[in-house]
């Protein structure tokens, strides 16, 4: 595939991640949009750039993904690729119980985002940190887009800078609570427990959409409290707007169904959900081999 046409609608996302889209004039691009995509085997001649912006993120076998990603890619080649993330992606999460609690009377208020994989139920998905590590014995890390790691400080040549990555991702994590306001890097073992409460609630809304039983709306409630009360201490904003969602819920616990009017009138959450975006987007290039 040459650089023709798929790199077009990515001009932005690339000078996010550092990269100018004429740098990659001349080199051979591979952009990734279904397993089809991959090569069955290694090619005689591989690629100088892979694009791959949602199939790891969603794939039921990201690291299967990941590695047929790098045996497409030439030593020294550009890797662009997205991963998932439960903390930014708790909007939409939180969206789609809501639907499944108004049920058809919800309309546009909270049409859930949609499942590329055809699941009823949202899946796990494979983070950044999870991500580096699969990648770290053949890539280097250069950028994330969202910026969370510093990244002219993280860059350089040695195989530390991908630890370093991931001290810096989970020490600003929080951030993409709500990416539109910054927030000064806290501890990681805050992060990460802010993370687990995300992922946590994520799992209780899986249930509900599998079963139906209240109870998991009753417990994804309780993460959500958790969770808003973490945020009132760096995104006030945010945790007033997942307040708004967390009523609802709370009421929805007691009635076993939400409501429609108070879904719509809940605009503080509406601008936080409708943020669009729920991946994270990297890049490495490939280590050459051992002489």
């Amino acid at each position: 595939m040459t650089a023709q046409g798929g790199l077009m609608s990515r001009t932005a996302l690339l000078r996010e991640l550092g990269i100018e889209p004429a740098a990659l004039a001349g080199r051979r691009v591979l952009d990734v949009t279904g397993h089809a995509d991959i090569p069955a085997t290694r090619p005689e001649e591989p690629f100088g750039v892979v694009l791959c912006d949602r199939l790891a993120a969603e794939a039921p076998n990201p690291e299967d993904v990941l590695a047929r990603l790098s045996g497409a890619l030439a030593p020294g080649g550009l890797l662009v690729v997205g991963c998932g993330d439960h903390l930014l992606q708790l909007p939409g999460t939180v969206r789609r119980l809501m639907a499944r609690l108004a049920g058809p009377d919800a309309g546009s208020a909270v049409t859930p985002p949609a499942d590329p994989r055809g699941s009823a139920t949202v899946a796990p998905v494979i983070n950044f940190p999870e991500t580096v590590a699969v990648l770290a014995p053949q890539f280097l890390f250069h950028a994330a887009a969202p910026s969370l790691t510093d990244d002219s400080a993280a860059s350089g040549g040695d195989w530390g800078v991908n630890a370093t990555a991931n001290d810096r991702y989970w020490r600003r994590i929080h951030a993409l609570l709500d990416p539109r306001h910054p927030a000064a890097p806290r501890p990681t073992e805050t992060n990460q427990r802010l993370y687990g409460l995300c992922t946590r609630l994520r799992a209780q809304v899986a249930a509900f959409e599998r079963t139906g039983r209240p109870v998991f709306v009753e417990r994804a409630a309780g993460l959500l409290a958790d969770i808003v009360e973490d945020a009132r201490g760096f995104a006030p904003v945010a945790a007033a707007a997942f307040g708004e969602a967390l009523a609802i819920l709370n009421a929805a616990s007691a009635s076993g169904a939400a409501d429609p009017r108070a879904i719509a009138a809940a605009t503080s959450f509406a601008a936080l959900r409708d943020q669009g975006r729920e991946r994270i987007h990297l890049s490495f290039t490939k280590n050459a081999p051992a002489a």
